[in-house]
């Protein structure tokens, strides 16, 4: 039986991986951010990624429709779901507020960048 389909086997893997944290640090436990590296270890985060990368962008383009046929729409989107997935895994030493306020503030900053570039060349 895998780790994922035995529950305490897969439990039991998340209780030493946060003990194992908190004797080797003082920061505080980030949960979601173990259980990326248990259920997406090596390799398979890149995977993760991008997975995220294509169920946000069908979200979005349920919404937005028009985005779906827009090369410079769908970079962007690239460039920002990959960048935020990536600041979170590789920033952990730092506060998660921080890094979700730093990296919303980025997001939110490209946006009316982007908006008005694109005007310029219509």
């Amino acid at each position: 039986m895998s780790k994922l389909t035995d529950n305490s086997c897969f439990n039991h893997s998340a209780y030493n991986c946060k003990q194992s944290y908190k004797e080797q640090n003082r920061r505080p436990f980030n949960f979601t951010y173990y259980m990326i590296n248990i259920l997406f270890s090596g390799t398979e985060k890149s995977h993760l990624g991008d997975c995220l990368e294509t169920e946000l962008k069908r979200l979005i383009v349920e919404k937005y429709p028009q985005y779906e046929t827009d090369p410079e729409k769908d970079i962007m989107l690239s460039f920002c779901i990959q960048g935020c997935f990536h600041a979170y895994l590789n920033n952990q030493k730092n506060d998660l507020d921080t890094l979700i306020h730093v990296s919303e503030t980025i997001v939110r900053k490209l946006a009316p960048l982007y908006i008005e570039e694109r005007r310029e060349h219509e």
